[in-house]
């Protein structure tokens, strides 16, 4: 019997892989395809070489030696997305780039609705990881509001991120292989009446 839940739930519990997308080759504008999603207002720097001052770039660079940022510096959204199919987005490291008190909000869309919204407040003292868990979505946002100045070199609602977790979903299976594993399950429960007779 425990053979059997195992085969079940092997075929529909669906695993996910956690992946870490850490931004770490040469800096510049992304690419669409990086890292299976699309990327628009997001910049990526190799933080030792362009923020040599104590900032949350250098702070909030996770996996050395580079980090990704939201390019608008009144900000005005960044957004991930996916050309077909959903991702999940577990969450990123984030910090504010050069303020204090800055807000963050984050909402996750399928197909231009609304799934999930989360919003905190950020300083460029430490990262904090989002931990999101947005689930089957096509399209991330990110806004920056309001924020103080923290007294660093550079101004901006510019934000660093890292690690930034996605989960890659195994397919369901066709309605074929459920017919397939029906007749298997019939079978084995047939087997089994017979030797107890």
């Amino acid at each position: 019997m425990k053979k059997i839940v195992f085969l079940i739930c092997s075929l529909f519990c669906g695993a996910a892989n956690a992946t870490a997308i850490t931004f770490d080759e040469s800096a510049g504008v992304f690419s669409d395809g990086y890292g299976g999603l699309d990327w628009s207002g997001f910049g990526r720097v190799h933080t030792p070489t362009y923020f040599t001052q104590d900032t949350g770039y250098v702070r909030g660079n996770i996996s050395p030696e580079y980090t990704a940022f939201t390019s608008s510096s009144s900000g005005a959204p960044a957004t991930v997305s996916i050309a077909s199919g959903t991702f999940d987005f577990t969450g990123a490291y984030i910090t504010a780039a050069w303020q204090n008190d800055l807000t963050v909000y984050i909402d996750g869309l399928l197909s231009g609705s609304t799934l999930f919204s989360q919003v905190f407040t950020i300083n460029d003292d430490a990262p904090i990881f989002t931990n999101s868990n947005f689930l089957g979505i096509d399209t991330l946002n990110i806004y920056t509001f309001s924020g103080v100045d923290a007294g660093t070199p550079g101004d901006g609602k510019h934000v660093a991120i890292d690690n930034f977790t996605i989960n890659e979903s195994v397919s369901v299976p066709e309605p074929a292989s459920i017919a397939l594993l029906g007749l298997g399950l019939a079978g084995i429960g047939f087997s089994r009446k017979k030797k107890t007779s």
